[in-house]
């Protein structure tokens, strides 16, 4: 439908005169305490001037005029928790009501609305703004517009990011767990309020239970409807968390937000208390078939659902995690980067592997060996694993590997001990109320059995040694191409040594980063992720459930290579 012309109006009157007259009134608004929205009305000055048609800009339009388009919006007011007001903006002579996004030329987070209706004279153009979340000089982002920082929240244990929850955006440090596909967060009545924050739904203007109708699709549901039971295991089953499951906005950065995305909210837990640990929630990257094959209703996951709603610039999720330092257990971080790869942290080419598996993001690897050599003597691959299959999974801690591999890793450790009694109900009592939950597998001694010197891998200690003797850097091949783990990172938690009532007195003994798994297959974790750069290649989002995926891996710029 074709937009007949607009009155006469003067341009510079449009932005100064408005915006003064119109200021006073939304001040007075604003004393008054009204909550209802208002169109104040400005009479403009129509004489002798040219007439100007307003056309309503297309989606592909709104990048390019960004600069122009500020410089005729009205700088308005607003609170740093939510704000809206609606004001007249100018007038225009439309047929039919139309609308535009907007974004506010001096608050990145706020957004609007730009609204034409009416015809004739009468035709007003309203703008609608809204501020999502405090303003506190704090940012999501990092390193680029869909970036996350990580802070490494125990010593190499688990990388925590920050991520907006609901409307205005309540923060809560998560994991983005490459092994899980579901997503929880604490909520009010769970748990350990004291020194961890929760997200409450009642504080989001955007937040819906998630119910099913009657033939078993998911839906919103109001407040007075309870949201679908939830529960998921972590940790060989040995960590529960149950609660009920909404919907809500999830702002993955200062620029990715991400709307109607399955949350559950956790409303209590069963196994070791997880109160020491710093993490308020977990968001899954697993395809989320892996949720709704045993979910009534179906799933979604955040970045399915970034890809499903065209928001990242490629189907990729970056990670590069940046170890602790070894002595103080201090430091470390990393990013998550969405919609590219992390140039800054690659060095070399990706390689890039097929998906093997349905459910993980799993790959087939080539060998595996210790030192520089790739003869027979060097080669520590478990020659029964004819699959070798290896899933990266950002929940896991450890190296997790066949018995016979990790056998064959940590026997070149120098001063390695496996353990092999089990321990009395005191001494795990003991041992679990110092250690949490890796990842993977439990922490319960006959589950990780291997222990090396809590010195491996520092200068002095290695000096100490015959050459013979000296701890060699461990390999993995992906792709034909070998990828390193330093010593350094052969020892987890080197601070914190094993009692040695379950050392057979042997001290100065700590936890080897290469377990042993009975899982089938074998798992990167963290140990690895700190040494290379993984990318995530989620092809088709949900639409292909978890078909076509890819992992790339390269070495990292900001890593010695072993």
């Amino acid at each position: 439908m074709a937009i007949p012309p607009a009155p006469r109006q003067l341009r510079q009157r449009r932005k100064s005169l408005s915006s003064l007259m119109l200021l006073p009134r939304i001040l007075a608004l604003l004393v008054l305490g009204s909550s209802s929205l208002c169109v104040a009305s400005a009479p403009l000055n129509s004489q002798s001037q040219p007439e100007v048609q307003i056309q309503l800009p297309t989606r592909e339009q709104q990048q390019a005029k960004q600069e122009q388009q500020q410089q005729h919006r009205l700088n308005v007011l607003h609170e740093p928790v939510r704000s809206v007001w609606e004001h007249q903006a100018g007038q225009a002579k439309l047929t039919a009501r139309a609308s535009a996004v907007l974004h506010h030329p001096h608050e990145p987070g706020t957004r609007g609305r730009a609204e034409w209706d009416g015809a004739g004279e009468g035709s007003v153009r309203r703008e609608k703004w809204e501020t999502r979340g405090a303003q506190d000089g704090r940012s999501w982002s990092y390193g680029g517009s869909h970036a996350l920082r990580a802070e490494d929240g125990e010593r190499d244990n688990e990388w925590l990011v920050e991520i907006g929850y609901g409307t205005p955006a309540q923060k809560l440090k998560v994991v983005l767990d490459s092994g899980s596909a579901g997503g929880w967060l604490y909520s009010p009545s769970c748990c350990y309020p004291r020194d961890h924050d929760y997200f409450d739904p009642q504080r989001s203007l955007t937040f819906a239970n998630r119910t099913l109708d009657e033939e078993g699709k998911a839906r919103r549901a109001t407040s007075a409807v309870a949201g679908t039971p939830w529960n998921a295991s972590y940790g060989s089953a040995k960590a529960e968390t149950f609660g009920y499951v909404g919907y809500d906005t999830l702002q993955l950065s200062s620029t990715l937000q991400v709307a109607d995305v399955n949350l559950a909210l956790a409303t209590s837990l069963t196994g070791p208390s997880r109160e020491k640990r710093k993490m308020e929630g977990l968001v899954g990257l697993l395809p989320s078939r892996v949720v709704r094959r045993d979910f009534p209703g179906g799933w979604n996951t955040p970045f399915e659902k970034a890809i499903d709603d065209d928001l990242l610039g490629k189907p990729y999720l970056s990670i590069a995690l940046q170890k602790a330092d070894r002595r103080t257990g201090e430091g470390g971080g990393g990013s998550y980067l969405f919609g590219a790869v992390d140039s800054k942290a690659q060095r070399g080419p990706l390689v890039w592997m097929d998906v093997q598996s349905q459910t993980f993001w799993g790959v087939v690897f080539d060998g595996l060996s210790m030192g520089h050599g790739e003869d027979e003597y060097h080669n520590v691959s478990d020659p029964a694993d004819e699959r070798r299959r290896v899933v990266l999974d950002t929940g896991t801690a450890l190296i997790l590997l066949s018995a016979p591999a990790a056998d064959a890793v940590n026997s070149r450790i120098h001063g390695s001990f496996k353990r092999s009694a089990t321990a009395s109900d005191d001494e795990l009592v003991a041992l679990n109320s110092t250690r949490r939950d890796i990842g993977g597998e439990s922490v319960v001694p006959v589950a990780n059995p291997w222990l090396v010197p809590c010195r491996t891998g520092l200068e002095e200690y290695d000096l100490e040694l015959p050459p013979e003797d000296r701890t060699q850097p461990f390999y993995i091949s992906l792709g034909r191409t070998r990828f390193g783990i330093p010593p350094q990172d052969f020892v987890f938690w080197p601070n914190q040594p094993y009692p040695t009532s379950l050392t057979g007195g042997r001290k100065d003994l700590c936890l080897s980063a290469f377990q042993p798994t009975s899982a089938g297959y074998s798992v990167l974790g963290g140990v690895f992720f700190k040494n290379a750069l993984v990318v995530l290649d989620n092809a088709g989002g949900s639409e292909q459930g978890g078909s076509g995926r890819k992992v790339g891996v390269a070495k990292r710029a900001d890593v010695v290579e072993p």
